[in-house]
């Protein structure tokens, strides 16, 4: 059984007139358990869309979507989301943001705070705890983030771009943090980003996008050791190979650019 099922999967808006916007069309993919995916486009390719429709917090306007084989209907609270803007609450310190999640869970007391204290150690912030979100670095805000993710041990975890806004030198070292914990724990991710060399290095199959409407043209499965070395031979030529299908893309009469 598939941990997500989409299948023929259509979403459209209204707009302000009335007219229908069709954002996402004809989308079936399925997902394992376990299994890390990313969904890589340009902006404006309705990557961010079904990863929200994935999640529960939108429904589609046709088509199945199922995950353990039910209809998403709403958020599940084994499913976590990690947005780009961390989502902290700036009057709880570091280990009270962790904590959180936990009391949202029913897990209170002693209980919450050593489960909170072994997942600030798994993300390397044991010595912040005490910290506040207004002290810390964007980096190390998204490391809580992550660690508040983890802690209530769930089942999927969506990312949506989480790394974008940090510098280069930042985004690669969460980049290894995340592979390392999904080494670890081997959580179904979906990670939702328009960065190429993000999608190759991480994740197991990368699901690439085109725009108006949003549709997937292809996936390329990564078969490769994890982790790997950033220079490696076999990394660069999934690259290249997916930089050529955007290409492609482009030369079909997408309205994008690459």
């Amino acid at each position: 059984m598939a941990k997500i099922a989409i299948k023929n999967l259509h979403k459209s808006f209204q707009d302000a007139q009335g007219n229908q916007l069709d954002v996402l069309t004809d989308i079936t993919i399925t997902v394992a358990a376990g299994e890390f995916l990313c969904l890589l486009g340009p902006s404006g390719c309705g990557k961010t869309t079904l990863m929200n429709l994935m999640a529960g917090f939108e429904q589609a306007t046709k088509g199945s979507l199922t995950i353990d084989d039910r209809p998403v209907t709403g958020p599940n609270p084994k499913h976590i989301t990690i947005f780009q803007d961390y989502g902290l609450f700036p009057w709880r310190n570091v280990l009270g943001n962790v904590v959180f999640g936990l009391e949202a869970k029913g897990i209170r007391g002693a209980a919450a705070r050593k489960k909170a204290e072994e997942y600030l150690e798994l993300v390397g912030l044991s010595q912040f705890a005490g910290s506040f979100p207004s002290q810390l670095s964007g980096g190390m805000k998204q490391r809580v983030a992550i660690a508040r993710a983890l802690a209530v041990e769930p089942d999927i975890i969506f990312m949506d771009e989480p790394f974008a806004a940090l510098d280069a030198f930042t985004r690669y070292r969460l980049q290894d943090e995340v592979l390392r914990i999904w080494l670890e724990k081997k959580p179904t991710i979906i990670f939702v980003t328009h960065d190429i060399d993000e999608a190759v290095y991480l994740s197991q199959r990368v699901a690439i996008m085109s725009p108006n409407p949003g549709r997937i043209k292809k996936i390329i499965e990564i078969k490769l050791p994890r982790p790997c070395d950033r220079g490696d031979a076999g990394l660069i030529a999934y690259r290249r190979q997916v930089f050529r299908e955007f290409e492609l893309i482009h030369e079909a009469g997408s309205d994008f650019a690459i």
